[in-house]
């Protein structure tokens, strides 16, 4: 079984009241230990991993994003040659292949150079059998991600799930109601070590 790891938006991993913190942050200590093992133990078995940058790196925005990650160590992932990235809206979905009647092409063609089209995804993410979610807002862009995906390109028998301990959540009465708006639509909850025994029985390196 092929498995691919989806990170949607990993700058919701350093939000902290509000704000985008800078390093280590020790109230989401052993969250960050648990993701950085089930990312590295998902490259080391082959696994495709793709990041949903919010901002393009190029960009002032993106380049502070990247800036809160290089400074912990518990997010050396994100600099891996292995990793696969793209720049989404912040709803987590694609623009567009083809512009919207409002747009001229000229300003178009700029977006394209810094956000990722829907056919660009589609080519990135492949045609695995299994896709699993995490990151955040659950109760926003990780659900309109997954939402987005099953509603254009998920294929007939293919697994769609979320980790709903790496998933960040900032108002669990919206959690609750989306995760059962999730559930409608076969998408499954899946934990950590179940997803690892996925990367190691998936077509991965050496198998």
């Amino acid at each position: 079984m092929e498995v691919v790891l989806s990170m949607v938006h990993p700058y919701t991993y350093k939000l902290q009241d509000g704000n985008l913190m800078l390093g280590p942050v020790a109230e989401f200590q052993e969250r960050d230990k648990v993701l950085s093992n089930v990312v590295n133990h998902a490259l080391d078995r082959g696994v495709q991993v793709v990041c949903h940058w919010l901002q393009h790196p190029e960009s002032i925005e993106g380049a502070i994003e990247q800036v809160t990650f290089s400074v912990d160590p518990l997010f050396a992932w994100t600099k891996d040659q292995r990793m696969h990235h793209v720049v989404t809206s912040k709803y987590g979905v694609p623009i567009p292949d083809n512009p919207p009647g409002n747009i001229s092409q000229r300003s178009w063609e700029n977006l394209k150079k810094y956000f990722t089209t829907q056919s660009k995804l589609r080519e990135v993410m492949g045609n695995p059998d299994m896709i699993i979610f995490v990151g955040g807002l659950l109760e926003a862009c990780v659900t309109s991600a997954m939402g987005y995906h099953h509603q254009y390109d998920r294929r007939k028998g293919q697994r769609v799930a979320y980790i709903p301990e790496l998933c960040v959540s900032l108002d669990q009465e919206q959690r609750r109601m989306f995760e059962g708006e999730l559930e409608k639509i076969a998408i499954e909850r899946v934990n950590c070590a179940e997803a690892q025994r996925m990367f190691m029985n998936g077509n991965t390196l050496g198998m």
